[in-house]
């Protein structure tokens, strides 16, 4: 048989294999223009979510999809959170933090680092904010990367370095606040907050990821974690065990981001070129989506797990826009 159609018979067979273990079908429920394309996460009770974008972070009501309140940035916002009971947000631009009235849309704080600014969230109580940022403002290969925590009030409680390799780009809370969750390339690490002690480190000696980390989320229970890397893959670590779960092996360039649904039994991973639904008990893919947008950067659910908010750049007619796409997860 010639070579030509033999792969292309093997190419054929992977790609249908791939497309009947899938369970669920995405459906298209809207395609809008969107106020940013960087991020996308919920408020806790998912009456509202913010999306992050180019000089700015918008609120919209997630029952219309309008928008409720921007707030403006002098620089690219490359992300932004709310707070537990939705009266503040983070954002993230260059090398600041800035705290928002989530009401007024005015803004309370400024936290000043020395260097580029990769992720902010706040604590489950509101009253702290953890940040990744590097030391050098010329961000080199080599620079040192720094974990801080904050109060809201601008006060740095905490600084946490780890020297020549020490890069982490994205750190959070634990579900009750007395731990920090970090996530690298070479392994995940769980700090005390208020002492910068390593509690304990896990993943390194695994088959852990083998790139950079480009984010880390919890689920609702605040057991599992989800890390995403540049290096194709997703992985679910279980905390109580320090173990790795499951490696899920995207069809993407990179994986930009990952987040569990509300009641934790699925992961969306944003890959660049798709997105991908996962089981997470078994480490199975359920769902490949694919749209208008060419470069998917943030993927999560609604509530109820039944539909999925992409945020990227794409086309829309002949211009390349700022994209929000919302799908429903049916059964096959």
């Amino acid at each position: 048989m010639n070579n030509s159609i033999s792969l292309l018979l093997v190419i054929f067979f992977i790609n249908s294999s791939t497309a009947l273990c899938e369970t669920l079908k995405a459906v298209r429920e809207k395609t809008d223009p969107s106020t940013g394309s960087n991020d996308i996460t919920f408020n806790h009770d998912f009456t509202k979510f913010l999306i992050s974008g180019f000089k700015k972070a918008t609120i919209y009501d997630a029952a219309s999809n309008t928008i409720e309140r921007s707030f403006s940035a002098d620089e690219n916002v490359i992300s932004a959170k709310f707070n537990f009971d939705g009266t503040k947000i983070v954002t993230v631009s260059e090398n600041i933090a800035k705290i928002w009235n989530a009401q007024n849309g005015k803004s309370i704080q400024i936290l000043k680092h020395p260097g580029k600014v990769f992720s902010a969230s706040f604590s489950p109580d509101g009253n702290k904010i953890v940040t990744t940022s590097v030391l050098d403002p010329e961000e080199k290969w080599t620079s040192e990367h720094v974990i801080k925590v904050w109060d809201t009030n601008g006060h740095e409680l905490k600084s946490i370095t780890g020297g020549y390799g020490f890069r982490p780009r994205t750190a959070i809370f634990s579900k009750d606040g007395t731990q920090l969750i970090v996530a690298t390339a070479s392994y995940n690490r769980i700090y005390n907050p208020e002492t910068g002690a390593i509690i304990f480190e896990f993943g390194k000696d695994s088959d852990g990821h083998r790139n950079t980390v480009n984010s880390v989320n919890l689920n609702n229970d605040g057991d599992k974690i989800v890390t995403a890397s540049v290096d194709k893959t997703a992985i679910i670590w279980d905390l109580s065990t320090r173990s790795l779960l499951h490696k899920l092996k995207t069809s993407g360039v990179m994986v930009l981001s990952a987040s569990f649904s509300h009641d934790g039994s699925m992961v969306a991973t944003a890959n660049f070129e798709n997105a991908q639904i996962w089981d997470t008990q078994s480490g199975a893919l359920l769902a490949t989506i694919t749209g208008n947008i060419n470069r998917i950067n943030s993927a999560v659910f609604n509530k109820d797990g039944t539909k999925v908010y992409l945020v990227g750049i794409g086309n829309l007619g002949k211009d390349i826009k700022d994209i929000l796409e919302i799908w429903q997860l049916l059964p096959k």
